[in-house]
């Protein structure tokens, strides 16, 4: 992190929890389309209800005005880059063979 970047704003942190909303979603419906379906399915449930919980956590703190800069910051990149990550898993997933 460069002490050089700005303060994310709540909405930039939001903007990206939506970007991360989407890209779970694209990434899910294409887990449910793929051969793979049933390997990852178990996995993509509790890593979706532990995602709700963090997301649930850190919109309370929010609201409570709990976040200093520093974790604003952190939550912003991680969000960014769990986003960039997802976008490269979504690319991996392979179509079901049609039967």
């Amino acid at each position: 992190m460069s002490p050089s970047k700005k303060i994310p704003e709540t909405k930039e942190i939001l903007a990206e929890l939506k970007k991360l909303g989407k890209n779970l979603n694209l990434n899910v419906k294409a887990a449910l389309k793929s051969e793979q379906r049933v390997k990852v399915e178990g996995d993509i449930r509790k890593g979706l209800a532990t995602f709700t919980d963090g997301v649930e956590q850190v919109i309370k703190d929010f609201k409570k005005g709990e976040l200093d800069e520093k974790i604003r910051k952190g939550v912003h990149e991680s969000l960014s880059e769990a986003n960039k990550a997802l976008k490269k898993v979504a690319k991996t997933w392979k179509p079901a063979k049609k039967q």
